[in-house]
């Protein structure tokens, strides 16, 4: 038995003539299925044989209908395949009431067009079987992790020379445009105060200077002329 392929089939036996047509549509469709109708031999235990075929299923198709829903032995064919984590396949033989732990499946619905039903059926199994099963096995080995290099004390460090704290001008704080304006200033007006003064004082000088005496000049003429000849 194909774990990966096999389809087991809960029906109610009201709804035996459409569980027979499905699985043998399916069958012909190249689909491994399991159904009590066609795979129990002759003289074997039937609960033991369902049992078996619902363990060693990978899927679950559940064929809804009023009477599935009150049937026990498709309830319990269904609590044993949700225990046993099987993929659940609901479809839709006639429209009922779904149980609660299908309510969040979606169903394929065969109530309109049988057809078109069974061929959404297909695909949705084909592409099931596209998927690739996960192995642990197949896993590659995990890589070997490199050793750390060793650690190497490192060379004790020469100790560094003290540093001077910083002198006491290079943390003063530096004039501002303003200040250095208002120095400029001042230095000008100083300037030119003093320019000013010199300029006053000489002017003054030359214009309150009193005009020499003729008399006194003719005498200092007279002195100079006498002292040449006595030189002389």
């Amino acid at each position: 038995m194909n774990q990966s392929n096999d389809l087991f089939i809960s029906y109610a036996r009201e709804d035996a003539a459409f569980a027979l047509r499905l699985a043998t549509d399916l069958r012909a469709a190249g689909v491994s299925i399991w159904i009590d109708q066609l795979d129990i031999p002759t003289g074997a235990r039937w609960d033991r044989a369902v049992q078996t075929a619902l363990e060693n299923c990978a899927r679950f198709l559940i064929i809804l209908s009023p009477a599935s829903t009150a049937s026990e032995n498709v309830q319990d064919e269904l609590a044993l395949a949700l225990d046993e984590n099987k993929i659940i396949v609901p479809v839709l033989h006639r429209e009922c009431k779904t149980p609660l732990r299908l309510r969040r499946l979606q169903r394929i619905d065969f109530t309109q067009d049988y057809q078109r039903g069974l061929q959404k059926l297909l695909e949705d199994i084909s592409r099931v079987e596209e998927k690739p099963i996960a192995r642990v096995q197949d896993e590659p080995p995990p890589k070997p992790q490199p050793e750390p290099p060793p650690i190497v004390a490192s060379p004790p460090r020469e100790k560094e020379a003290p540093v001077a704290p910083p002198r006491q001008f290079e943390n003063a704080p530096r004039p501002s445009a303003n200040d250095l304006n208002s120095r400029s200033r001042r230095a000008f007006l100083t300037v030119a105060g003093v320019l000013a003064m010199v300029v006053l004082f000489v002017v003054g000088n030359y214009l309150f200077k009193e005009p020499p005496d003729p008399f006194t000049q003719a005498q200092l003429a007279a002195e100079d002329l006498f002292n040449q000849k006595k030189i002389r």
